[in-house]
């Protein structure tokens, strides 16, 4: 027994284990931040647990769906066991009236996933040769990625695209330690189907990271064989895993294939190479993604370093990322042009940051003392950087949310009943009727008709209490489609609706009773380069201001947001109907 014990708890058990514990911890503090991400599903796991494996859905491909619904299954366990549901009716009761728990169950495994990057960077840099106290330094280094921090909080798939680039390159160095293992071939394939699976864009980095590493590989005349035939079982093994990864798409391709094409025309935008190059910059300085400009140069010094001073393995790895980190981010910057959300980046920059600490730590393991002062030096400015920017993330998730004081004011000011249009969630802070939903929904169906496709079915009945506020969302437009009308639009899919000119006019709203707007961020939507946008919040600008509400947690989508109280044509009696 204590034999037994002393193998499981061996400092290459204990070291990942450790790493990992505190990665997730950083991930998961502020799980539950009083708010929701616009991108976030936690819809098509419980789908999926009905027997849907049909997403409505198809921007990318499903696997965080999968995992998410695997989750859900636990958290029913665990709701049972504490009391929070007695029967799989009040389960499904919960999904509906109380959805926090199933977001931060999502939110949970996305920190999961992200969090696997530490232990795996820590494996790396044992590969690569560095010792113990580089590679748990490499592996501290991972675990602190401030942009990783951050959107472990919103249930996206980037978050394990990172990892699973990590993954990659960790086995393809064990499989060319070994090539004629089977199994290590077959961890290969694996590892690069689950980076695809998370999102179709992980492509850019390891086709040619993949390519490179073939073609290193067929250098050795007497190895050549035992190589190709590797890389078959490789391809083989990453066709099986993605087949079963993506099921939900075999099973019907049509909706993925048209969710592609309204991407292509929502991530495209034509820009000059400056404009492309400061967009791209811009998001890597990010307060939510990325580092200071300080610690990417030093990070990218470090890398240089590793390449310069490693032996042949640590050249060999730091080489190939950096041709795939040079590769993907070109053609990613082509595609987008100046639409560049800081989540793309992501993984990027995990990649960069474990490879910069993996430099550091080679020259930490150097005999010459200014080499180790230089690694010491830039694992300091990693760490620092990190902490420094971690800090803001986990104030700001743990912070009150703006919907409290923002409902507080309406309260005070207007009775039940009253109508809003609000782009702040006041959900919980608010009793809302339940024509809140049906003026939603009566939207949908419209617009259904004009575009001719079918609208899913509602979920469930319409709720909430009568009598209540009817509080709507301004209709937002999914960002990169407002710039093409309806025409324009090559493919219409339900909720991803082109822009509605009509509705960005503000007597639309106050035909409907609607006068008052709960709106954050007009001061920078006056001046936004979409015409109708742009007129539509400087008419709410010139209406009176009731109240403003300062943002505390700009991080999570907060912006300083004003109440207005507009006059028009309901002055004169006319009652809105429900057109919306």
């Amino acid at each position: 027994m204590t034999k037994l014990l002393h193998v499981r708890l061996r400092p290459a058990v204990l070291v990942p284990l450790g790493l990992f514990a505190l990665a997730l911890l950083l991930r998961v503090i502020g799980a539950n931040w009083h708010g929701t991400h616009f991108d976030e599903d936690i819809g098509g796991p419980a789908r999926l647990l009905s027997g849907d494996f049909y997403p409505r859905t198809f921007y990318y491909p499903p696997l965080l769906t999968y995992l998410v619904a695997i989750a859900y299954v636990p958290l029913y366990g665990l709701g049972r066991l504490l009391g929070w549901w007695h029967s799989t009716a009040s389960f499904r009761a919960a999904y509906f009236d109380q959805p926090v728990s199933f977001y931060v169950t999502a939110r949970v495994v996305v920190a999961l996933c992200s969090a696997s990057a530490a232990p795996i960077a820590w494996a790396l840099a044992r590969q690569v040769g560095l010792s113990g106290r580089a590679a748990l330094l490499a592996g501290l280094a991972a675990a602190v990625l401030p942009g990783a921090v951050y959107w472990s909080h919103i249930a996206k798939s980037d978050s394990g695209i990172g990892p699973a680039f990590l993954l990659v390159g960790l086995c393809t160095l064990r499989l060319l330690d070994r090539p004629s293992s089977l199994w290590r071939a077959v961890q290969v394939g694996v590892a690069a189907a689950v980076a695809v699976s998370f999102k179709q864009s992980a492509v850019f980095f390891l086709a040619p990271v993949l390519a490179l590493f073939v073609l290193w590989s067929m250098r050795a005349p007497g190895r050549r064989r035992i190589f190709a035939g590797s890389w078959i079982v490789a391809l083989l093994a990453a066709a099986v895993a993605g087949a079963i990864l993506n099921i939900g798409i075999l099973l019907d391709p049509k909706p993925f294939i048209e969710a592609q094409v309204v991407q292509s025309q929502m991530s495209y935008r034509a820009a000059s190479l400056d404009v492309r190059i400061g967009t791209w910059i811009s998001q890597l300085l990010s307060d939510a993604t990325g580092l200071p400009l300080v610690t990417l140069l030093g990070a990218a010094a470090l890398w240089v370093l590793g390449i310069a001073c490693g032996g042949p393995r640590i050249r060999l790895l730091l080489t190939i990322c950096a041709i795939g980190w040079v590769t993907g981010t070109i053609v990613i910057c082509s595609i987008t042009g100046s639409r560049q959300p800081s989540q793309l980046w992501l993984p990027y920059l995990v990649l960069g940051f474990v490879a910069a600490a993996i430099g550091a730590g080679l020259l930490t393991d150097a005999r010459e003392r200014p080499l180790r002062l230089v690694g010491y030096a830039g694992f300091c400015l990693l760490f620092a950087s990190s902490i420094i920017r971690i800090a803001p993330i986990l104030t700001q998730a743990t912070a009150p949310a703006i919907g409290a004081p923002v409902a507080a004011i309406v309260r005070s000011d207007l009775p039940p009943g009253a109508r809003l249009v609000s782009n702040v969630d006041l959900t919980g802070y608010l009793p809302l009727s339940p024509q809140s939903q049906i003026l939603t929904r009566v939207r949908h169906e419209r617009l259904a008709a004009r575009y001719g496709i079918h609208l899913p079915p509602q979920d469930r009945p319409f709720a909430g209490t009568p009598g209540g506020y009817t509080v709507v969302d301004y209709p937002w437009v999914i960002g990169g489609l407002e710039k093409y009308s309806g025409d324009e639009v090559k493919v219409v899919i339900p909720y991803a609706w082109p822009i509605q000119p009509e509705e960005w006019q503000l007597d639309h709203w106050l035909a409907q009773d609607f006068h008052v707007f709960v709106i954050g961020g007009v001061s920078d939507f006056v001046n936004d380069p979409v015409p109708a946008y742009r007129a539509f919040f400087r008419a709410l600008d010139r209406c009176p201001r009731i109240a403003t509400v300062p943002a505390a947690r700009p991080l999570f989508g907060e912006q300083d947001t004003g109440i207005y109280r507009c006059a028009g044509l309901n002055q004169a009696g006319i009652r809105g109907g429900s057109t919306f």
